[in-house]
């Protein structure tokens, strides 16, 4: 049941919880957990899943991309 967005009785941070815990995902990128690709073809960049199937998104997925300085990415091309 949703809240009576109008009715008084309920402040604008219950309100946001409650369509935080059961409506969408809300997080700071950073919270989620940080993985470090340093194999010959990437060095100094970390990657983080933000939203994926472990989240109920079977087509769609955030990720999101840190560079370090330096930061060395090669192409690598497969035949």
């Amino acid at each position: 049941m949703i809240p009576y967005l109008f009715n008084l009785q309920f402040s604008i941070q219950e309100i946001f919880n409650w369509i935080k815990t059961r409506i969408m995902k809300i997080i700071h990128y950073s919270e989620a957990e940080p993985k470090r690709f340093d194999a010959d073809t990437v060095k100094g960049v970390t990657g983080r899943l933000v939203i994926g199937k472990s989240d109920g998104a079977n087509n769609f997925c955030m990720r999101f991309f840190e560079l370090s300085n330096p930061c060395r990415v090669s192409r690598v091309i497969t035949k």
